[in-house]
């Protein structure tokens, strides 16, 4: 009973992991600000939620019956940092502008919390982690394609997609010679998400082609005294799924890269080009020459990706680095006003901070009411938003997070030990994190970016207390 508890537990985690991008979800109140939609106000209830609820539920029944010791093991210094960002978002209810707001948005960083824990203590292969993760990624991208390359989207309140025409104003493009092309969304709110989903889902497919050939190797080590004439006939069945293995991720790279390139993230390029290079850095310190070898076929293909992309879409590709062009100004001009009202919020309430989930509404109280409900924007940095909502201590906490993943990281680095491939692809997807933290504040604000937030970190610590 406690094993079959097991493995029903292990396969929500897959599924959960799986269905993440899907944005279904209840309105259970609608948020209202100056006579409009007020998105960051808004309380729902997603339909991954009820699923992590289950996850939640089966854990606790296999780890109640299971009498052997349990799996989760501690992490001190990071466990102690998350913890501390909890416990400070949770004292920011008592002076918090909105305390009913608060309290929904903590319910959301508990629950990420609870992620990373459950992720701890359940026993699964990391590997069908990926799997799972990748193939709802590449469901996303291949949305996202169909796009771009249609320039429509359809629309589906139960999968919660909403209207995305190119010709209206507020919906993402980019502008060539006058046309608009509508950016790649897939099922995700806004571009930038769709492509934060995408490079972690790159990274995580450079660990599966790390893990496979991995498993290659010992394959070959164990069969290395069968006689030719046999090989084929008697390994056929595992030559067929590692040949399957590799076409999948083949075939789920080169879509996961298109379907980046057409979201036409900047900050999510900066991010990945940021994390291949620290998966380099660490394959060469390790001095792991299988694994430079195989980063380096996957890297050849996402380089004749990126070319033929950029063949297809010069010119949009080329207009994102364009700050005189129109589009470019409104966007350099909106992130310059959102910092500015970031640093006014910071110098009133450093001590303090507004509350957690309450920023925009501090925007509108305290800075400026007159502006339109979609004006209202959490600025564009996790580390500005977050010391805005919890204070400098809410931001101190994060840093010491930020530290103890580089502590752990080092010292693993240089332990004169071989290191797991998954804790090498964990270490560059966390670096995504903090870099495209940089640029966007979705991994804070909005459901979806808060659980991949705590599954990226929940992978790392999981990898980085493994032997």
């Amino acid at each position: 009973m406690t094993s079959r508890l097991a493995r029903i537990t292990e396969y929500l985690l897959y599924l959960y992991v799986f269905l993440l991008p899907w944005q279904t979800r209840w309105i259970i109140k609608e948020g209202q600000l100056n006579g409009g939609t007020w998105e960051y106000g808004t309380y729902s209830l997603y339909a991954t939620d009820l699923l992590f609820l289950l996850l939640i539920f089966f854990h606790y029944l296999s780890s109640r019956k299971d009498t052997k010791e349990s799996s989760h093991r501690p992490a001190r210094g990071l466990d102690i940092s998350i913890i501390a960002i909890l416990v400070i978002a949770a004292l920011s209810f008592f002076w918090s502008l909105n305390q009913g707001l608060t309290l929904y948005v903590l319910t959301r960083l508990v629950m990420g919390g609870i992620l990373v824990w459950l992720i701890g203590g359940i026993k699964f292969r990391l590997r069908r982690l990926a799997q799972a993760f990748v193939g709802g990624a590449l469901i996303q991208a291949i949305i996202g394609l169909a796009q771009f390359f249609s320039q429509t989207a359809l629309t589906s309140k139960w999968l919660g997609w909403a209207t995305h025409d190119p010709g209206q104003l507020g919906t993402f493009v980019v502008e060539t010679d006058g046309q608009r092309l509508l950016r790649a969304y897939g099922g995700l709110p806004h571009p930038n998400i769709l492509a934060g989903l995408l490079v972690i889902a790159i990274l995580f497919i450079f660990g599966l082609y790390f893990d496979l050939y991995h498993r290659i190797h010992i394959w070959f080590e164990r069969i290395a005294h069968d006689r030719k004439r046999k090989f084929w006939s008697k390994h056929r069945p595992e030559i067929s799924r590692f040949t399957a293995e590799i076409m999948f991720y083949l075939l789920s790279l080169i879509f996961c890269m298109f379907g980046l390139i057409v979201t036409f993230s900047r900050s999510a390029w900066l991010a990945l080009a940021v994390a291949l290079a620290v998966l380099a850095l660490v394959v060469i310190i390790k001095s792991d020459k299988v694994r430079l070898i195989t980063f380096s076929k996957l890297f050849v293909v996402m380089l004749l990706v990126a070319g033929v992309a950029l063949a297809l879409f010069r010119e949009p590709i080329f207009s994102r680095f364009q700050p005189e062009h129109r589009l470019e100004q409104i966007s350099i001009e909106s992130r310059q006003t959102y910092q500015e009202q970031a640093v006014q919020l910071l110098k009133k309430h450093w001590i303090v901070g507004v509350g957690l989930g309450t920023y925009t509404q501090a925007v509108h109280d305290g800075i400026d009411t007159r502006l339109k409900p979609w004006d209202y924007q959490p600025v564009h940095n996790i580390y500005l938003l977050l010391a805005g909502e919890l204070s400098f201590f809410g931001l101190l906490a994060l840093g010491f997070l930020l530290f103890e993943i580089l502590r752990k990281t080092v010292k693993k680095l240089f332990s004169g030990q071989p290191i797991d491939h998954w804790f090498m692809v964990a270490v560059s997807q966390v670096a995504v994190l903090f870099v495209f933290g940089l640029f966007d504040h979705f991994w804070w604000t909005l459901n979806f970016g808060i659980m991949l937030w705590w599954l990226v970190i929940g992978v790392f610590r999981k990898t980085a207390i493994r032997n």
